[in-house]
C-alpha cells in the first residue's frame, strides 16, 4: 500500500525544523569553539528530538 502524499502543514513543520538546525548550528559551534570543540550533528539531533516532541501539539499533522 502507498503512502500518502505529504501534507503542506507537513512540509512546513518540516521547512521550520530544517530552519531552525540551520541557525542553531553557528549558535552551537560559538558555544563549543571556547573548549576546542565542534558542533558536528548535535543541531540536527537537538532539532529533530524538540520537533517529534512537539508533533503532537500540532493538531494538522498527520500520522501515519
Amino acid at each position: 500500500m502507498p503512502s500518502p502524499p505529504p501534507s503542506r502543514t507537513g512540509g512546513a513543520y518540516a521547512l521550520v525544523g530544517a530552519a531552525g538546525a540551520t541557525v542553531l548550528t553557528p549558535a552551537l559551534d560559538a558555544v563549543c569553539a571556547p573548549f576546542g570543540g565542534h558542533a558536528f550533528t548535535w543541531p540536527f539531533v537537538l532539532t529533530t528530538m524538540l520537533f517529534l516532541a512537539a508533533a503532537p501539539a500540532v493538531p494538522r499533522l498527520r500520522r501515519i
